[in-house]
């Protein structure tokens, strides 16, 4: 004898129904609704010669194995089936099918009218009902939506015929043909340069000006400087990020940027006819000039949605070439100007050294450059699917994958940590280890920036214009790691290496250590009567090669696949939140290395970032799967979660 079973309301014990009568009930709903389904299907795909999305609502919890019965019953006719819970109507089954996307009308069918009392004598009516709406269908266009009323389906019949106006099948393949405004992309490159300019034009020349400026000045006052720098340019990141993102605007944005850095390299150049607060204005200065680099995450989003699918490798890859072009300038600018030594010559009663001149031609540049972007740079967007200027077509994108793009956004914190590291701490570094003065660190580090980011600079070329860009991203990423950590290996205080540390020479008596005349380790550190020195050899080599290969092989790899992984939409907020951890990477990296830097020398800022960067190839190696590029067309079986539910394709 079958169970009895209650029904949903708790009448289930009066109505003396059966475990079996409520399983031939739903298979009759399910029944019904495939009839109709398969109808409806069957009608519009002879006529579109395409299928379209439907949405069924149902009007409870689906019954065990019912998904099953309507893949059965509809196997031919359906690509996508998702079923999403509801807490008000239960169950909503959507079965749809298209090669690219779900970017198809949809039409609620609620059974509710199909209770158990009325089942027999409303079947037909309601299938006459649902019929009359499923004809409509028929010449619907196919547009992402969802009608809950007859005075909707009513309307919606009205609209015209998918071959009369453009629909998602001519969205996508308008999508895909679109073309990139390279003049545009170019400009954002250019400007991506000048950042790069900005990055490490002074970190050279900064320590000995600081020096110049305030002789009582210490390495943690000048690890402030280094990262008020990054820590403007965190702050601005963010906001600049959201700027964009609201208002779709780029121009603005970095035009705003570009006004902050001339103002902060003006305040620099002008600091030594200061009387007092130089090193506190230094300190302003450097902070006003991170804000306005702050537009280097707007720039690169501008670059990843700008330019046409087809060509994101090609102008992400040149873009952040363009910035470590800048980078490998910035020191070799420098170098230029250390003729003028560090008295210079006079204009009037304005002193032009070698510390302040590059500031002064900063501004000049960064005038000509806000002519550019405002005369020449127009904004269009080839790599963004969903234009706001055309709304009768939206496609439905697929929700990125976070942890993906969480691993690509700690790679490249993790970058920022070892380029900051290697910037602050390789003057001091090399004037403790190779006694070098003032003049020596500048030129000599100068040149090694230089050389290591030419090497840089001809990979990110490559990897946008020759084959190279075609190998798997995630295992140029892996290679890059490894070179980081080779770097930092190699360059801690072996007990095999030579030492210990010469001491800064003073004349005689004196205690005062005069950098520009004699280099050494200061007699403040302690650790320099135990600590070993690197051979020069492996710290040239290191410092060239390994960092010159493996920063393109990080930085490029890592930028294009964050921008895949978000896929085709409007990326300024997360393009902001990627530069904004980077630029906290950028502000406490100077921090940290300097004070561990000061407390006990170079072992442990070199030992913490290798521990950052394995933990970072780690992560990649659990998650290597998982770091994909977005797919609009999801995998046969695998579940695909969008903003409405989980899909799945079959």
């Amino acid at each position: 004898m079958n169970k009895k079973v209650s029904d949903e309301g708790g009448s289930g014990s009066s109505s003396g129904k059966t475990q079996k009568d409520v399983v031939d009930r739903e298979q009759n709903k399910a029944s019904l609704l495939c009839s109709h389904g398969v109808w409806a299907l069957r009608r519009a795909y002879v006529h579109n010669a395409m299928r379209p999305l439907m949405t069924f609502q149902y009007d409870k919890a689906l019954p065990s194995g019912m998904a099953a019965y309507f893949l059965a019953e509809l196997r031919n006719y359906i690509c996508f089936l998702s079923v999403t819970p509801r807490p008000t109507t239960g169950y909503l089954l959507v079965l749809g099918a298209h090669q690219h996307s779900f970017t198809y009308a949809q039409l609620s069918m609620n059974f509710h009218d199909l209770s158990d009392s009325q089942e027999t004598s409303k079947s037909l009516a309601a299938r006459k009902e649902h019929r009359k709406y499923l004809l409509s269908l028929q010449r619907a266009p196919l547009r992402s939506c969802s009608f809950e009323s007859k005075e909707a389906h009513s309307t919606w019949s009205k609209e015209a015929h998918p071959s009369e106006k453009k629909g998602p099948i001519s969205a996508i393949t308008e999508f895909e043909n679109r073309k990139t405004p390279w003049c545009s992309i170019w400009i954002c490159n250019i400007f991506q340069l000048l950042n790069g300019i900005q990055f490490s034009l002074f970190y050279t020349s900064m320590w000995p000006y600081l020096k110049t400026l305030d002789p009582n000045a210490s390495i943690d006052f000048f690890g402030w400087v280094v990262a008020v720098f990054s820590a403007g340019q965190t702050m601005a990141s963010f906001m600049f990020g959201v700027w964009n993102q609201k208002t779709r605007s780029t121009k603005y944005p970095v035009s705003c940027g570009i006004v902050l850095m001339g103002i902060g390299n003006l305040i620099y150049a002008i600091l030594p006819i200061l009387q007092n607060g130089q090193k506190w204005t230094m300190l302003a200065a450097r902070l006003v000039v991170g804000f306005g680099t702050g537009n280097l995450s707007v720039l690169r989003t501008y670059v990843a949605i700008g330019c046409a699918q087809k060509d994101r490798v090609k102008a992400l890859s040149l873009g952040i070439g363009m910035f470590v072009l800048g980078l490998s300038i910035g020191p070799a600018v420098m170098v230029i100007f250390t003729p003028l030594g560090p008295k210079g010559f006079h204009i009037a009663s304005f002193p032009v050294t070698m510390y302040n001149s590059p500031a002064i031609v900063m501004v000049l540049i960064i005038v000509a450059s806000l002519v550019v972007l405002l005369t020449c740079f127009e904004e269009k967007y080839a790599g963004v699917i969903n234009n706001n200027n055309d709304s009768s077509v939206k496609v439905i994108i697929p929700k990125f994958d976070k942890i993906s793009a969480s691993i690509c956004i700690a790679v490249w914190f993790a970058l920022q940590c070892v380029a900051t590291n290697s910037e602050v701490l390789m003057t001091p570094l090399s004037m403790a280890l190779y006694n070098w003065t003032n003049h020596d660190a500048i030129f000599w580090n100068g040149i090694t920036i230089a050389i290591s980011n030419v090497i840089s600079f001809v990979i990110y070329v490559s990897i946008a214009l020759t084959k190279i860009g075609k190998i798997d991203k995630r295992k140029m990423i892996l290679l890059g790691l490894a070179g980081f950590s080779i770097y930092h290996i190699v360059n801690i205080p072996w007990p095999f290496y030579s030492g210990p540390l010469d001491y800064i020479t003073t004349e005689s008596n004196s205690t005062v250590e005069d950098t520009a005349n004699s280099g050494g380790c200061s007699r403040r550190y302690e650790w320099c009567k135990y600590t070993t020195r690197v051979p020069l050899p492996v710290f040239l080599l290191s410092s060239t090669v390994f960092l010159g290969f493996a920063y393109p092989c990080v930085g490029s790899p890592s930028g294009i696949l964050f921008s895949e992984i978000i896929g085709p939409r409007n990326q300024g907020f997360m393009q902001g939140l990627f530069a904004f951890v980077g630029s906290i990477g950028r502000f406490s990296g100077p921090i940290i290395a300097t004070v561990l830097f000061e407390r006990c020398g170079y072992l442990w800022p070199m030992v913490l970032l290798l521990i950052i960067l394995v933990l970072c190839i780690a992560a990649m190696m659990t998650f290597y799967r998982r770091l994909v590029p977005l797919k609009l067309i999801p995998e046969i079986g695998v579940a695909t979660p969008y903003k409405t539910g989980i899909f799945y394709r079959f």
